[in-house]
């Protein structure tokens, strides 16, 4: 019986863990976008770079598939608070991933409107705050 206990919660762990690693990728390849976006001094400094931006996006895609995968197991573990903030962080990164393919189709060549950047930081803001939560939950969990 100890031992089923112990097996259910090193499963637990890994799915919390691996959810947990997903929105960190999405929240790296989202801090270099933000960068690029958000810079007060573009376009000034240099004309964004459109491969390389297609490659964030393409990162970032790859990263919120992951997060899409990981959260049914994290929904299986069965814990309600955990499963919440599993939910606010996944809606903020399918946020994040949309405001990446906003930027990128309909400001390129021009400076982000003030308040897309601020949603643009707003997400970045609630992704962090989202992550510290999950994992905080997780811990008292695990």
């Amino acid at each position: 019986m100890a031992s089923t206990k112990l097996h259910r919660r090193q499963i637990r762990r890994e799915n919390y863990l691996a959810f947990l690693d997903a929105t960190t990728r999405v929240e790296v390849v989202h801090a270099k976008l933000v960068t690029r976006f958000t810079n007060e001094r573009w376009p000034l400094d240099a004309p964004l770079d459109a491969t390389e931006i297609d490659q964030y996006i393409v990162d970032l895609k790859s990263a919120v598939s992951t997060v899409r995968q990981a959260l049914p197991r994290v929904y299986l573990a069965g814990v309600k608070r955990i499963m919440g903030h599993a939910s606010y962080l996944h809606a903020t990164v399918l946020l994040v991933e949309t405001l990446a393919e906003r930027c990128r189709k309909e400001h390129m060549a021009s400076v982000l409107p003030s308040d897309l950047k601020a949603d643009y930081r707003r997400a970045d803001r609630d992704l962090e705050v989202g992550m510290y939560r999950f994992a905080r939950a997780a811990r008292w969990k695990v």
